[in-house]
């Protein structure tokens, strides 16, 4: 019989299939989004309460949440919803112009097209078009297109969208979203639209087929938990993604010319998807705000739950480089794998010295300690 420490680290290191993925995410994501979306809705009623009036809030936000189990799920999966609501948390926090509040109500109807679309329903909307003139339907990825900043009527018949759209974008396993056609909070990230989205297809699409070929487990799992890739500027020479404990269903990702670089990223970025998991079932930290630390390449204090998930990030792509020590990637490699070992092992001899920590934060660290 399994110990909860050994269901902690199970739960970190190994690899969910698709419905095991699906399953965390309806048990854990889901209720809080769905609270945290209810919480926006009543907040923008509160704030503008006319606007609210002549946008439907209401009525649309009862579309929503009083969809099917299955269309909660796949609205919980998709990044979108978690977008619009961090937006409406962030946009009234900071006392947003009305202005930033017409624009998240305008997108509020992109919802209900998808409720309508899954659920075999009939729909004609009007629905705000981003600066580029483009807007992404959730769970769909499909994206109507009109002039920028304007309104489109989006119309469904019995579930099929007759208003003219854009075939959503595949790249392997996930959908590439172009960075301009979806709304709502983002990480601080250049995202990229257009001819620039589209030129990241090839680099991206080489680093996920190392995956395909290496790691198809990772990269299941990685689909099923994120399965929209936003392309971005390459902020640094390691080519980090961007994740965000609030934002899930997204990575957004460089794509350098180096497909190895690719695949790490897109690893190491989906670990911390699988990890806000863990910490939801598990509670690693004892507190929402433990004593911060401090590692050599960061000039702030880092909290220990951030710490823990950058160890296991890097745990999980030690891992996978280490198994491709004789392959044709083994050249580049040994580099790669050498930076990541040093820093791995700081940040774990740092938190070994952590308060704070909870029982099962403690059996993840002694865990990745022992896979370094």
């Amino acid at each position: 019989m399994s110990s909860p420490a050994d269901t902690v680290t199970d739960d970190a290191l190994d690899f969910w299939d698709a419905p095991t993925a699906r399953e965390q995410l309806a048990k854990y994501w889901l209720p809080a989004l769905f609270e945290r979306f209810a919480g926006a809705v009543r907040t923008l009623h509160e704030v503008a309460p006319e606007a609210s009036r002549r946008a439907g809030l209401v009525a649309i936000a009862k579309r929503v949440v009083r969809a099917a189990p299955q269309t909660r799920e796949a609205l919980a999966s998709d990044p979108a919803l978690a977008r619009w609501t961090a937006g409406v948390e962030e946009s009234v926090a900071a006392g947003a112009p009305d202005a930033g509040i017409h624009a998240l109500l305008g997108l509020l109807p992109r919802f209900a097209v998808g409720v309508a679309m899954r659920e075999g329903g009939d729909l004609d909307v009007p629905l705000a078009l981003g600066p580029t003139g483009l807007a992404r339907i959730p769970m769909d990825g499909r994206m109507l297109q009109g002039p920028p900043a304007r309104a489109v009527r989006a119309q469904v018949r019995q579930g099929e969208l007759i208003t003219h759209t854009r075939a959503a974008l595949q790249v392997g396993p996930f959908e590439l979203a172009d960075g301009a056609a979806e709304g709502g909070r983002a990480p601080a990230v250049r995202a990229l639209t257009g001819a620039d989205s589209l030129a990241a297809v090839k680099p991206l699409a080489a680093g996920i087929k190392i995956l395909t070929d290496t790691a198809p487990r990772a990269l299941a799992e990685a689909a099923a938990l994120s399965p929209v890739l936003v392309a971005i500027a390459q902020a640094t020479p390691a080519g980090q993604a961007a994740t965000s404990p609030s934002l899930r269903g997204c990575i957004w990702l460089p794509a350098p010319e180096e497909p190895l670089l690719v695949a790490e990223s897109l690893l190491q970025a989906a670990a911390h998807g699988k990890f806000q998991l863990v910490d939801d079932a598990h509670a690693l930290v004892e507190s929402a705000d433990p004593p911060r630390l401090r590692v050599p390449w960061r000039p702030d204090p880092r909290p220990a739950l951030a710490l823990l998930r950058e160890l296991h990030a890097e745990v999980r792509a030690i891992c996978w480089l280490r198994a491709l020590a004789d392959t044709p990637w083994s050249n580049e490699v040994q580099p790669r794998l050498s930076a990541l070992l040093g820093t791995a092992r700081t940040t774990a001899e740092v938190l070994a010295t952590a308060s704070g920590v909870a029982p099962a934060g403690v059996a993840l660290l002694e865990r990745l300690r022992a896979e370094l």
